[in-house]
């Protein structure tokens, strides 16, 4: 996943740049902004590093000291593949949301060569037992995990539900429909979710 970290490390100057126009000179000190990281797929890898480099406070540069003019960070993707190891799945009091959404059966927030050979031997081997045992996780999606499931499996009306997941859950999940990484499930679920919900709940 070093391709991920390079993305995020390319564009630390260029959101500092973006966020510097935003941020309007002499604007209320009482109310200040909020930031959100968001993003989808392989940009929610790189919007889940940008986020966990601000969190760490390990390294002063542009990004980390601009940070501090917004009055909460927030950090949601959606259907980001792993990359931090230990898992990342809260952040400090006051930092904001840190969230990562998976449809359920995408495959790509596992997304690692030994799930995906696995995963191959699966769909070839016959079913000889009910339990597949999987590889551990090599990597984690950043972030608090929560799976947009749909309720009805008859597959007429969708219903969605999101729910709270643990890194040990996924790991013992299998994951295999592509078709359920496409951006438009989860834009679809998203707004299902928003319109039985009103408002999100986190």
């Amino acid at each position: 996943h070093q391709g991920y970290l390079n993305s995020a490390k390319e564009m630390i100057a260029p959101v500092v740049e973006a966020l510097h126009h935003v941020l309007l000179p002499g604007a209320s000190v009482n109310q200040p902004p909020e930031l959100l990281f968001t993003s989808y797929s392989a940009g929610g890898a790189v919007a889940g590093l940008l986020f966990a480099h601000i969190k760490s406070q390990c390294r002063r540069d542009g990004l980390l000291d601009i940070s501090k003019k917004f009055h909460r960070i927030h950090c949601i993707t959606f259907g980001a593949p792993p990359i931090t190891f230990p898992a990342i799945t809260q952040v400090a009091s006051g930092l904001g949301l840190f969230l990562a959404f998976i449809n359920e059966q995408d495959p790509v927030p596992r997304a690692d060569s030994k799930y995906f050979d696995s995963l191959t031997e699966l769909y070839l081997s016959p079913v000889t037992k009910s339990l597949w045992d999987l590889p551990p996780l090599s990597a984690f999606p950043a972030g608090r995990l929560v799976v947009l499931r749909d309720r009805n499996s008859d597959g007429v009306e969708v219903d969605v539900t999101a729910i709270d997941v643990s890194v040990k859950e996924l790991e013992e999940t299998v994951l295999g429909n592509p078709a359920a990484h496409k951006i438009v499930v989860y834009l679809e679920r998203i707004e299902l979710l928003h319109k039985k919900l009103g408002v999100f709940v986190i």
